[in-house]
Protein backbone atom coordinates (compact mmCIF):
# COMPACT_ATOMS: atom_id res chain seq x y z
CA UNK A 1 0.00 0.00 0.00
CA UNK A 2 1.40 3.45 -1.41
CA UNK A 3 2.22 6.13 1.69
CA UNK A 4 -0.78 8.36 0.06
CA UNK A 5 -3.30 5.40 -0.33
CA UNK A 6 -2.29 4.72 3.53
CA UNK A 7 -2.73 8.25 4.69
CA UNK A 8 -6.25 8.52 3.03
CA UNK A 9 -7.70 5.95 5.09
CA UNK A 10 -5.59 6.88 8.66
CA UNK A 11 -7.97 10.21 7.70
CA UNK A 12 -10.80 8.49 6.79
CA UNK A 13 -10.77 6.60 10.23
CA UNK A 14 -9.78 9.71 12.34
CA UNK A 15 -12.70 11.42 10.46
CA UNK A 16 -15.04 8.78 11.82
CA UNK A 17 -13.84 8.45 14.73
CA UNK A 18 -14.63 12.39 15.48
CA UNK A 19 -17.90 11.65 14.16
CA UNK A 20 -18.94 8.92 16.49
CA UNK A 21 -17.68 11.80 19.14
CA UNK A 22 -20.53 14.05 18.03
CA UNK A 23 -18.67 17.17 20.16
CA UNK A 24 -18.95 20.75 18.74
CA UNK A 25 -14.93 20.16 18.13
CA UNK A 26 -15.34 16.96 16.79
CA UNK A 27 -18.01 17.29 14.03
CA UNK A 28 -15.45 20.22 12.55
CA UNK A 29 -12.79 17.95 12.50
CA UNK A 30 -14.84 15.01 11.23
CA UNK A 31 -15.91 17.14 7.94
CA UNK A 32 -12.31 18.33 7.24
CA UNK A 33 -11.21 14.65 7.63
CA UNK A 34 -13.26 12.79 5.62
CA UNK A 35 -12.76 15.36 3.29
CA UNK A 36 -9.38 14.93 2.87
CA UNK A 37 -9.33 11.19 2.53
CA UNK A 38 -11.53 11.83 -0.33
CA UNK A 39 -8.79 13.72 -1.95
CA UNK A 40 -6.27 11.47 -1.18
CA UNK A 41 -8.01 8.57 -2.45
CA UNK A 42 -8.97 10.34 -5.64
CA UNK A 43 -5.34 11.54 -6.46
CA UNK A 44 -4.22 7.71 -5.72
CA UNK A 45 -6.68 6.64 -8.35
CA UNK A 46 -4.75 9.26 -10.58
CA UNK A 47 -1.03 8.12 -9.73
CA UNK A 48 -2.43 4.43 -10.59
CA UNK A 49 -3.35 5.06 -13.62
CA UNK A 50 0.28 6.38 -14.56
CA UNK A 51 -0.72 9.80 -14.56
CA UNK A 52 0.87 12.72 -12.29
CA UNK A 53 -0.63 14.97 -9.65
CA UNK A 54 2.14 17.60 -9.02
CA UNK A 55 2.04 20.53 -11.12
CA UNK A 56 5.71 22.06 -10.84
CA UNK A 57 7.49 23.28 -7.54
CA UNK A 58 6.86 20.49 -5.14
CA UNK A 59 2.61 21.83 -5.17
CA UNK A 60 0.11 19.06 -6.37
CA UNK A 61 -2.94 19.73 -8.13
CA UNK A 62 -5.85 20.61 -6.09
CA UNK A 63 -9.20 19.09 -5.30
CA UNK A 64 -11.28 19.98 -7.94
CA UNK A 65 -8.61 19.62 -10.37
CA UNK A 66 -8.29 15.97 -9.29
CA UNK A 67 -11.81 15.47 -9.56
CA UNK A 68 -12.03 16.71 -13.26
CA UNK A 69 -9.56 13.75 -14.01
CA UNK A 70 -12.75 11.74 -13.61
CA UNK A 71 -16.07 11.88 -16.02
CA UNK A 72 -19.34 11.39 -13.87
CA UNK A 73 -19.96 8.29 -14.97
CA UNK A 74 -16.93 6.51 -13.16
CA UNK A 75 -17.42 9.47 -9.80
CA UNK A 76 -21.31 9.01 -9.96
CA UNK A 77 -21.18 11.15 -6.75
CA UNK A 78 -19.31 14.11 -7.73
CA UNK A 79 -21.76 16.51 -6.73
CA UNK A 80 -22.06 15.26 -3.86
CA UNK A 81 -18.58 15.34 -2.29
CA UNK A 82 -17.79 18.59 -4.38
CA UNK A 83 -20.87 20.44 -1.53
CA UNK A 84 -19.01 18.17 0.89
CA UNK A 85 -15.74 20.20 -0.39
CA UNK A 86 -18.04 23.76 0.08
CA UNK A 87 -19.45 23.05 3.38
CA UNK A 88 -16.08 22.36 4.72
CA UNK A 89 -14.85 25.52 3.03
CA UNK A 90 -17.44 27.11 5.12
CA UNK A 91 -16.88 25.33 8.60
CA UNK A 92 -13.32 25.97 7.72
CA UNK A 93 -13.61 29.99 6.75
CA UNK A 94 -16.01 31.34 8.06
CA UNK A 95 -15.54 29.51 11.43
CA UNK A 96 -19.66 27.57 11.50
CA UNK A 97 -19.89 25.00 13.88
CA UNK A 98 -21.83 21.84 11.88
CA UNK A 99 -25.04 20.60 13.72
CA UNK A 100 -24.37 16.59 14.32
CA UNK A 101 -27.70 16.41 11.11
CA UNK A 102 -25.80 17.90 8.83
CA UNK A 103 -22.09 16.63 10.01
CA UNK A 104 -23.83 12.86 9.44
CA UNK A 105 -25.51 13.65 6.57
CA UNK A 106 -22.46 14.61 4.50
CA UNK A 107 -20.47 11.97 6.80
CA UNK A 108 -22.49 9.38 5.89
CA UNK A 109 -22.47 10.09 2.23
CA UNK A 110 -18.26 10.54 2.50
CA UNK A 111 -18.37 6.77 3.56
CA UNK A 112 -20.65 5.71 1.02
CA UNK A 113 -19.10 7.29 -1.73
CA UNK A 114 -15.11 5.80 0.55
CA UNK A 115 -16.88 2.69 0.44
CA UNK A 116 -17.62 2.30 -3.27
CA UNK A 117 -14.12 3.88 -4.54
CA UNK A 118 -12.23 1.66 -2.49
CA UNK A 119 -13.56 -1.30 -3.78
CA UNK A 120 -14.30 -0.57 -7.43
CA UNK A 121 -11.19 1.86 -7.96
CA UNK A 122 -9.15 0.88 -5.72
CA UNK A 123 -9.13 -2.97 -5.43
CA UNK A 124 -9.81 -2.88 -1.37
CA UNK A 125 -12.70 -3.90 0.56
CA UNK A 126 -12.92 -0.99 3.68
CA UNK A 127 -13.55 -3.81 6.12
CA UNK A 128 -9.86 -5.00 5.82
CA UNK A 129 -8.65 -1.50 6.78
CA UNK A 130 -11.61 0.15 8.99
CA UNK A 131 -12.71 -0.95 12.40
CA UNK A 132 -15.89 -2.97 12.14
CA UNK A 133 -16.81 -0.95 15.23
CA UNK A 134 -17.29 2.17 12.96
CA UNK A 135 -18.46 0.43 10.06
CA UNK A 136 -21.46 -1.31 11.65
CA UNK A 137 -22.25 2.30 13.75
CA UNK A 138 -21.92 4.10 10.13
CA UNK A 139 -24.54 0.90 8.91
CA UNK A 140 -26.79 1.97 11.95
CA UNK A 141 -26.35 5.87 13.23
CA UNK A 142 -28.40 7.10 15.89
CA UNK A 143 -30.46 9.63 13.11
CA UNK A 144 -31.21 6.47 10.93
CA UNK A 145 -32.50 4.48 13.40
CA UNK A 146 -35.85 6.40 13.94
CA UNK A 147 -38.40 6.27 12.25
CA UNK A 148 -38.91 8.70 9.28
CA UNK A 149 -41.48 10.96 10.83
CA UNK A 150 -39.40 11.00 13.82
CA UNK A 151 -36.08 11.78 12.08
CA UNK A 152 -37.06 14.77 10.25
CA UNK A 153 -39.21 15.95 12.78
CA UNK A 154 -35.66 15.92 14.73
CA UNK A 155 -34.09 18.00 11.89
CA UNK A 156 -36.69 20.81 11.78
CA UNK A 157 -35.97 21.07 15.91
CA UNK A 158 -32.92 21.41 15.24
CA UNK A 159 -32.61 23.87 12.59
CA UNK A 160 -35.45 25.83 14.07
CA UNK A 161 -32.71 25.77 17.41
CA UNK A 162 -30.06 27.57 15.38
CA UNK A 163 -32.08 29.81 13.93
CA UNK A 164 -33.25 30.81 17.86
CA UNK A 165 -29.06 31.14 18.43
CA UNK A 166 -28.51 33.30 15.66
CA UNK A 167 -26.78 30.12 13.88
CA UNK A 168 -28.68 31.04 10.36
CA UNK A 169 -26.16 29.56 8.01
CA UNK A 170 -26.32 26.36 9.38
CA UNK A 171 -29.81 26.50 9.99
CA UNK A 172 -30.48 27.52 7.01
CA UNK A 173 -28.26 23.99 5.95
CA UNK A 174 -29.77 21.73 8.47
CA UNK A 175 -33.57 22.91 7.07
CA UNK A 176 -32.47 22.27 3.25
CA UNK A 177 -31.18 18.69 4.60
CA UNK A 178 -34.35 17.77 6.40
CA UNK A 179 -36.38 18.72 3.17
CA UNK A 180 -33.98 16.54 0.90
CA UNK A 181 -34.11 13.97 3.08
CA UNK A 182 -37.78 13.78 2.78
CA UNK A 183 -37.66 13.49 -1.07
CA UNK A 184 -35.06 11.00 -1.68
CA UNK A 185 -36.95 9.00 1.10
CA UNK A 186 -39.92 9.42 -1.02
CA UNK A 187 -37.66 8.69 -4.26
CA UNK A 188 -36.29 5.48 -2.49
CA UNK A 189 -39.88 4.03 -2.34
CA UNK A 190 -40.42 4.89 -5.76
CA UNK A 191 -37.32 2.33 -6.44
CA UNK A 192 -35.35 5.54 -8.13
CA UNK A 193 -32.90 6.20 -6.28
CA UNK A 194 -31.20 9.29 -6.61
CA UNK A 195 -27.65 10.12 -6.03
CA UNK A 196 -27.95 13.93 -7.61
CA UNK A 197 -30.01 17.33 -6.40
CA UNK A 198 -30.20 17.49 -10.61
CA UNK A 199 -31.73 13.50 -10.53
CA UNK A 200 -33.84 14.59 -7.73
CA UNK A 201 -35.43 18.01 -8.75
CA UNK A 202 -36.12 16.30 -12.10
CA UNK A 203 -37.77 13.01 -9.87
CA UNK A 204 -40.26 15.46 -8.46
CA UNK A 205 -41.03 17.49 -11.73
CA UNK A 206 -41.66 14.31 -13.89
CA UNK A 207 -43.39 12.73 -11.37
CA UNK A 208 -45.87 16.07 -10.08
CA UNK A 209 -44.60 15.41 -6.59
CA UNK A 210 -43.93 19.44 -6.71
CA UNK A 211 -45.87 21.42 -8.51
CA UNK A 212 -44.59 25.00 -10.17
CA UNK A 213 -45.24 27.38 -7.30
CA UNK A 214 -43.70 24.73 -5.09
CA UNK A 215 -40.52 24.14 -7.04
CA UNK A 216 -40.33 28.28 -6.96
CA UNK A 217 -40.12 27.81 -3.51
CA UNK A 218 -37.59 24.96 -4.12
CA UNK A 219 -34.99 27.30 -5.72
CA UNK A 220 -35.86 30.04 -3.26
CA UNK A 221 -34.52 27.62 -0.68
CA UNK A 222 -31.82 26.52 -2.48
CA UNK A 223 -30.39 29.77 -2.70
CA UNK A 224 -30.48 30.65 0.07
CA UNK A 225 -28.81 27.70 1.37
CA UNK A 226 -25.70 28.33 -1.68
CA UNK A 227 -25.82 32.34 -0.58
CA UNK A 228 -25.24 30.32 2.88
CA UNK A 229 -22.40 27.95 1.91
CA UNK A 230 -20.89 29.71 -0.77
CA UNK A 231 -21.44 33.69 0.34
CA UNK A 232 -18.71 35.89 1.67
CA UNK A 233 -20.78 37.84 4.02
CA UNK A 234 -23.54 36.40 6.53
CA UNK A 235 -26.89 35.47 5.76
CA UNK A 236 -29.72 37.79 7.34
CA UNK A 237 -32.08 36.62 9.66
CA UNK A 238 -35.32 37.22 7.02
CA UNK A 239 -33.72 35.22 4.59
CA UNK A 240 -33.04 32.06 7.28
CA UNK A 241 -36.64 32.61 8.14
CA UNK A 242 -37.72 32.76 4.74
CA UNK A 243 -35.94 29.77 4.50
CA UNK A 244 -36.60 27.48 6.98
CA UNK A 245 -40.89 28.78 6.78
CA UNK A 246 -40.72 27.58 3.08
CA UNK A 247 -38.51 24.05 4.12
CA UNK A 248 -41.68 23.40 6.64
CA UNK A 249 -44.45 24.25 3.52
CA UNK A 250 -43.20 22.13 1.38
CA UNK A 251 -42.34 19.32 3.89
CA UNK A 252 -45.93 19.36 4.76
CA UNK A 253 -46.84 19.24 1.80
CA UNK A 254 -45.68 16.40 0.13
CA UNK A 255 -45.47 14.36 2.92
CA UNK A 256 -49.36 14.12 3.80
CA UNK A 257 -49.23 10.41 5.08
CA UNK A 258 -46.15 10.76 7.23
CA UNK A 259 -47.73 13.03 9.72
CA UNK A 260 -44.62 15.60 9.40
CA UNK A 261 -45.70 18.58 10.78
Amino acid sequence: MSPMLKHAIESFEHGLQHFLEDTEISRKFALLHVDHAIELMIKEKIVQQGMSIYKGEGKTIGFFEALGKFDETRVPERPRIEELRDFRNTVQHKGLTPDYYTTEFYVREAYQFIERFMKDKLGIEIEEYVPKTYIQLMEGTKTLALPVDSRIKDMLLNAEKLFSIGNYEVAVVSGFIALESVLREITDETGRRTTTMRSLVEFTQQSGLLNSRDHAEFRNIRAIRNEAVHGIGKISKEAARQALDNVSDLITKITPKRGVK
